[in-house]
């Protein structure tokens, strides 16, 4: 396999490689490989496919929480580079000061980590943390609404500890 033709050929890219035909088209190639090597570069291209659908579907889901896909590569027996593992960044902090917004952005976080047809262990542990999160929000937000029920109470109360105010007589 000429390396340097393969790796000028990529570059120039698709369009350009279709046009010409020469020993190192994907077809020619695969006919110099051995059944072995075939095998292989089969399995690679089934595994890029996955991973690549894989992260894809977390950062579809994540939306502006979630980062584009990052992918580490393996090279297959053909000179391609094959996507060998991935990830996506996601955005897991609470919204500071606003735990409706940190409930709403936890079930898009959850959403996201568990988006892949089979999720990783990864991508499990992501969502549990969104899921406590999100626990954590929902009890700041009752405690809110809890103070907020009761303040237009206290306030229609007088305070015991309050002096009258002048001209106010005691009963």
């Amino acid at each position: 396999v000429n390396l340097n033709n393969l790796l000028a050929a990529q570059e120039q890219g698709s369009a350009d490689t279709a046009a010409t035909a020469t020993p190192e088209q994907p077809g020619a190639q695969a006919a110099q490989l051995s059944e072995a090597e075939q095998k292989q570069v089969a399995e690679l291209k089934k595994q890029d496919a996955e991973i690549r659908r894989h992260e894809q579907a977390h950062a579809a889901a994540g939306g502006q929480y979630a980062g584009a896909p990052q992918y580490g590569y393996a090279d297959g027996p053909d000179g391609q580079r094959y996507a060998s593992s991935g990830n996506v960044a996601i955005d897991v902090t609470p919204v500071a000061g606003d735990p409706k917004a940190t409930i709403e952005k936890m079930t898009v976080v959850q959403r996201a980590a568990n988006a892949p047809a089979e999720p990783s262990g990864t991508d499990r542990s992501v969502a549990a943390k969104a899921a406590a999160q999100q626990q954590t929000a929902q009890v700041e937000l009752a405690q809110l609404k809890a103070e907020e029920r009761a303040a237009p109470n206290d306030k229609a109360r007088p305070d015991p500890n309050q002096a009258p105010a002048a001209g106010a007589t005691e009963p």
